[in-house]
């Protein structure tokens, strides 16, 4: 497996459920493959009847202390600003979700269950934190008394 830990190049697969973590890989291979393959893989998993599937695209901004610029510049998803700082592109494919709802059905909040994070792997630390934000977005919650989820 190219680009193994530490090492950018890839792409970083972050699979998480109820705040574990199930998966965490690097795989030698471009970002939007690898966000076609893991929504397919996500949507084998979805119950339509019980939750939605979503697809959202998002940006992390690093500084250039925290990523070697030379090493992740070309890279696909990664952009390299000219105020210095990468900014990393991150999909979040969440199949296990639901809102809830509050006083006369007003949504309160909404809860992933189970989710895949996939961004360019621009090296172990960038890792690290897409492991603690998917078991982090993923962590069971109790509702506040009164309400309950839909």
């Amino acid at each position: 497996m190219a680009g193994g830990l530490g090492v950018p190049g890839g792409v970083v697969v972050v699979h998480a459920v109820e705040g574990g973590i199930v998966e965490s890989v690097v795989e030698d291979r471009g970002l939007y493959d690898a966000v076609r393959e893991y929504a397919r893989l996500a949507m084998e998993k979805w119950d339509v009847r019980r939750s939605d599937f979503l697809v959202l695209r998002d940006r992390r901004r690093l500084s250039p202390d925290e990523v070697d610029v030379r090493s992740v510049a070309g890279m696909e998803g990664v952009e390299v600003g000219r105020d210095g700082y990468v900014y990393v592109t991150v999909f979040l494919v969440s199949y296990d979700n639901s809102f809830i709802e509050g006083e006369g059905g007003r949504v309160e909040d909404y809860v992933d269950r189970a989710v895949y994070i996939i961004a360019p792997n621009v090296g172990e630390d960038f890792r690290d934190f897409l492991e603690v934000e998917a078991a982090e977005i993923t962590a069971p919650r109790s509702p506040p008394k009164g309400v309950r989820e839909a």
